[in-house]
């Protein structure tokens, strides 16, 4: 993905993008590649590290969801995320 597109998508400022990414960069979780057809731009890469703790972030984050959710029914949980969202888009009004 390019660096451009992840602040893009992020909503995130580009300096703080770069800032983070140079985070990663220097932990060894992303790789940044420079772009063949546009100089200007880098293109972003897990690292196999970063693939790695990807996983284990998702898991745990499937497993909090499981537990959070113990107990509500499917339709009780989709109410509950319903209500959120109209509540949200209202917020933003």
């Amino acid at each position: 993905m390019l660096q451009r597109d992840l602040v893009l998508q992020s909503a995130t400022a580009q300096p703080a993008m770069v800032s983070s990414l140079g985070k990663l960069e220097a932990a060894g979780l992303i790789a940044r590649t420079p772009n063949t057809t546009d100089r200007r731009a880098a293109i972003i890469t897990l690292t196999e590290a970063g693939c790695r703790v990807v996983a284990a972030a998702k898991a745990l984050l499937i497993e909090a969801n499981r537990r959070a959710l113990a107990g509500f029914t499917h339709d009780e949980a989709a109410l509950c995320m319903m209500r959120r969202l109209i509540g949200n888009l209202a917020a933003d009004d």
